[in-house]
This record gives C-alpha cells, structure tokens and sequence, in this order.
C-alpha cells in the first residue's frame, strides 16, 4: 500500500509538471463555452439545446482525456528509461501501472468537478433548472471514462499509443450502440447473426450510464436502476484494468 500511493502522488506531481495537462484542461474549458454560447444561438428551446449541448460536450471532453492523455502518459512510461529504472527497484509492473491508473482516474475526477462547476454555474446564470438527474448524469460520464481509460491501460500492454487511440475510440461508439446492433440482429435470423449476438455480450454497454436523453427530458431516474447501472460499470473496469495489468505483468521491459 504504501509503494502504491507513493507511485500514485508521484503520477500525480509529473501530470501536473506537464505544460500540456494545464494546455488541455483549458482547451476543455473553451470548447465547453463554446459549445454552450453556440446553444444560444437557437431560436427553439433554447434550455433543453442549452442542456444537451453542454453535458454531450463533457461526455466527449471526458473520454478525449481518458484515452489522448491515459494513451501518451502510459507510452510514455513504456518508451522512456524512467520506467526501468522503477523497475529496478521491488516494484511489480502490474502495482506500476496500477498507480499509474489511479491517478490518472483522479485527475478525471477533477476535470469532472470543475467542467461541472463551470455548466452548473451556467445554468443558474441563464435560470435552467438544476435536477438530481444532472448530477447522476455527469456521473455516469465519469464511470464511462474510467472504464475507457482501464482499456487504455489493458490495449497498451501489447499495441502501440496510436493503436490505443484507435482501439479505444472505437470502442467507445460501438459500446454507444450495442443495443440497437443486437436489436437489429436479434430481428433477423441465421448462423452469424446468431454469432455476433453472443459477441455483443462481450461487449460493455456504456448506455446503461448514458442518462442523457433522461436529462434532457426531465424524467427520473429510479435510485436502483442508478446503482445496479454503476455496479455494472464498475465489474467492466476490475475485469478489464485487472486483464491489463496481467498482461503487464507479463511484458518483457
């Protein structure tokens, strides 16, 4: 325990000392202005476009940073001698990069905080109402980006940085329509779609958190589904983070 939060506020002191981190954090905040001046622009409800704008660019923010950042400080340590030179000491791979994880997870925390501060305080500039469901709605965001990131880790033990980005991209927006893909293929019959229906399963449904549509419709949200959809991103990140750092474990350096 102790190893490990030594390498975690050290992960913390280097992404810090980074110009690029402060250089990304801001161009978070300004796209998310951007994006929330633009919904102004509309002539139709201009509250709900306001809403949709403002959390689709937090979602999209936070999953840029879980996989660009996650993907280059990961590579970083893989190509650079820092890492050997951890190494040489009693530190196992796997607790590394677990380290490496779990600040990086708390560095998404704060982003959430703050890009929320920012739009909470933007509603109550422009008199929109604020909801519970906004809160678990950013949560979920959160949830999502951590178990983006957990892949980062898991594809980066055996491809390259721009591999990672692509793969965990990709997975993203596959993860965003799983239900419609196995809908669509439980609708049709035959061999492969039989096939491709038992692979959905493999598949995380990163849906089950997005109460965005919830949000902007100003529905509730049952405090059990909440908890059952959270608990289940939750079993996804051990499964794949726990999948990454034994493969980690079992990289040459």
């Amino acid at each position: 325990m102790r190893l490990l939060s030594l390498i975690f506020f050290t992960s913390l002191r280097q992404a810090f000392r980074r110009k690029f981190l402060a250089t990304l954090i801001l161009a978070c905040f300004l796209v998310l202005l951007l994006s929330l001046a633009l919904a102004q622009l509309s002539l139709d409800d201009k509250g709900r476009i306001t809403v949709d704008f403002g959390v689709a660019s937090i979602q999209l923010l936070l999953v840029g940073l879980a996989v660009f950042f996650g993907s280059n400080f990961i590579s970083m340590d893989l190509t650079q001698k820092n890492l050997w030179m951890i190494l040489t000491k009693p530190v196992r791979p796997s607790l590394f990069f677990l380290g490496r994880y779990l600040s990086l997870a708390f560095l998404l925390v704060l982003a959430t905080i703050a890009m929320s501060f920012l739009l909470v305080s933007f509603f109550i500039f422009l008199d929109i109402p604020i909801q519970r469901i906004l809160f678990y709605t950013l949560f979920g965001f959160l949830l999502e980006s951590w178990l983006i990131l957990a892949f980062v880790v898991f594809f980066s033990s055996y491809v390259s940085s721009y591999l990672v980005v692509f793969y965990c991209l990709s997975l993203f927006f596959i993860s965003h329509f799983v239900d419609s893909l196995y809908f669509f293929l439980k609708e049709n019959s035959g061999f492969f779609s039989l096939v491709f229906q038992k692979v959905f399963y493999l598949i995380p449904n990163l849906e089950s958190v997005n109460w965005k549509t919830q949000l902007i419709n100003q529905d509730s949200l049952a405090f059990m589904d909440f908890i059952t959809s959270s608990l289940y991103i939750f079993v996804w990140i051990g499964f794949v983070l726990s999948g990454g750092l034994i493969l980690m474990e079992k990289r040459e350096f």
